[in-house]
């Protein structure tokens, strides 16, 4: 029975993908692997065969469930409102496009008590910021005391600034918050003169930010393409976020405010170049205890200051529209410029705890070994640093033994 449960595993739970695999933009960096998930109509035939394989695909499929259709989602909910299944969910990918019940949701997650990971990803228009429905937002806030990773990536379904401070102060468990964008803000100057009526406190640890389109695409007068206006409420004396310790930031926020009151707990920081010229050095000093950096490389090459005093990690991706799919080829005969100036400038910092500099061989940095001379004269000169100069599936760049 038990080599039995293993072969149907293979066709019913979620395979873990190596890292190496991944496209790395910072809205997929909220952790570990990305999943490979089964198709629904292979999981059903298995269950069709016997009695025994239909409960053993039960159970296995009721932990990690990957919600398509309207039709999915209503027979889960018949499932779990009938057993004690739900229990057993700890995982749900929700990708079921417009237009669909968010009450048959809301209920789903009343049958699952232990859920840790949500995603909320409906497949919707691209070009239409719309906004998430607030029974659901009620469901997440309120029926999840278990939830530590909530993943928000849809355009067409996504909160305004309270959905997400709702979300922050009422769930005791969160570790994890991505939002891919916010559909509007409150008025700026007045939230942050006037006082909440609470304060809001978050457990959150990471917070993911995703990559914005342009206003043009947008139906939302209020809708922003850059994070300052959030990030600057986030400094609202009322709001206290004293366990985040890492931030992934695509555009980098010119919001001083924001470093000097959480910079002194982050210790992992990824975002892009682009904007960041003249506001990253700064901000950076800001941060005495970081440990982990990671850049985004587009046509900007940012300053550092003259000290990352406890980095040891240190990485650096192609420019996120490469990952994105718009390569420009002219790019990859170039790249050897490009990061030979972000090479220099990391080389002038002084980083006494510096262990490993990681290059993604992807994207335009594709061709990156075919530049040997270069890549082996920095190996070197890193080397005497006692840093380790590696790609993304950890081997040594520049040896060519």
């Amino acid at each position: 029975m038990e080599l039995t449960r293993e072969i149907i595993s293979w066709v019913v739970v979620p395979a873990e993908r190596p890292l190496a695999d991944q496209c790395m933009n910072p809205r997929q960096l909220w952790g570990g692997g990305r999943l490979s998930y089964p198709n629904f109509e292979d999981v059903s035939n298995v269950a069709l065969a016997c009695p025994i394989f239909k409960s053993i695909v039960k159970e296995l499929s009721s932990a990690r469930l990957v919600i398509r259709t309207r039709q999915e989602l209503r027979m889960y909910g018949c499932f779990f409102a009938d057993q004690r299944t739900g229990r057993r969910a700890i995982s749900i990918d929700f990708r079921v496009p417009p237009p669909y019940d968010p009450h048959e949701l809301s209920s789903l997650l009343r049958f699952t008590p232990n859920l840790i990971t949500f995603i909320h990803n409906p497949f919707g228009r691209e070009k239409y910021v719309g906004t998430i429905a607030k029974t659901l937002v009620i469901a997440l806030a309120t029926q999840l005391p278990m939830l530590q990773v909530l993943i928000l990536l849809s355009k067409a379904e996504s909160p305004v600034f309270d959905d997400v401070v709702v979300l922050m102060n009422s769930i005791k468990t969160l570790t994890t918050l991505h939002v891919e964008c916010i559909h509007s803000y409150p008025e700026l100057s007045s939230y942050m003169s006037a006082p909440l009526k609470s304060d809001i406190t978050s457990t959150i640890s990471t917070l993911s930010l995703g990559v914005l389109q342009y206003p043009s695409l947008s139906s939302s007068p209020s809708y922003a393409p850059v994070w300052d206006k959030f990030v600057t409420l986030l400094t609202h004396q009322n709001i206290r976020l004293d366990l985040l310790n890492a931030l992934i930031i695509p555009m980098f926020p010119a919001i001083p405010a924001f470093f000097d009151r959480y910079g002194p707990q982050l210790q992992s920081l990824s975002t892009t170049s682009f904007f960041s010229q003249y506001v990253l050095a700064p901000a950076l000093k800001s941060c005495p205890n970081l440990e982990e950096l990671t850049i985004n490389l587009c046509d900007e090459v940012p300053g550092f200051p003259s000290a990352l005093p406890k980095v040891k990690t240190l990485r650096i991706h192609p420019c996120v529209d490469d990952l994105c799919g718009t390569i420009n080829m002219g790019l990859i005969h170039s790249c050897p410029l490009r990061l030979n100036e972000i090479m220099d400038q990391l080389y002038s910092v002084d980083l006494p705890e510096a262990k490993t500099l990681t290059i993604f061989t992807v994207a335009s940095f594709t061709d990156l070994n075919s530049h040997r001379a270069w890549m082996s004269n920095w190996r070197t000169q890193w080397l005497h640093r006692g840093v380790r100069l590696t790609d993304h599936c950890n081997s040594d760049l520049g040896r060519y033994d």
